[in-house]
């Protein structure tokens, strides 16, 4: 229930947000929905800033138990000669990600992107990215037999990274 009306506070915002940007001219922001699942918000700062802000949620439930995952980050991204309607881009992304399990892992990332945006028309658009993210993973894991402490792992890794979304203006 608690998760619900976390939810329902995000979304409230979100609306709020989009609602208050809608009466700017210039359509400085955009719901930015992607793959890998996440909500974005895109703001425009200036001709060249763009700042990002994006949330993850996963709930996984089975017969062995639930989990949930909520991922936090944020997008710097540098537009570079803009030609029309197509607007190529560097930037730096970070980002959380928690687990709802007390054993569960703890990861964080940042990754460096390379990306374009293609305004369809005046309310819709789509973006494609790729990078290389540096990722941080930390995990409790099991005691050996005969002790009964847990110990960590971590885990580093560089790896190619990758996004697509669609664009909604406000």
């Amino acid at each position: 229930m608690y998760l619900m009306w976390r939810l329902a506070n995000v979304s409230a915002l979100l609306g709020i947000a989009a609602s208050a940007a809608g009466a700017q001219e210039n359509h400085r922001v955009a719901v930015d929905l992607g793959i890998p699942a996440a909500l974005a918000i895109l703001w425009h700062v200036n001709s060249k800033l763009d700042l990002r802000p994006d949330f993850t949620f996963v709930h996984i439930g089975g017969d062995i138990g639930h989990q949930t995952r909520l991922g936090f980050g944020g997008s710097a991204l540098f537009p570079v000669q803009p030609s029309g309607s197509l607007t190529p881009y560097l930037g730096l992304r970070g980002g959380y990600a928690w687990y709802s399990e007390s054993d569960a892992p703890k990861e964080w990332n940042v990754v460096g992107i390379f990306g374009a945006r293609y305004a369809l028309d005046k309310r819709f658009g789509v973006s494609g990215e790729t990078g290389i993210v540096y990722d941080h993973l930390h995990e409790l894991l099991g005691p050996f037999a005969g002790s009964t402490q847990p110990f960590g792992a971590t885990q580093t890794s560089l790896e190619p990274w990758g996004r697509v979304s669609a664009l909604v203006y406000f």
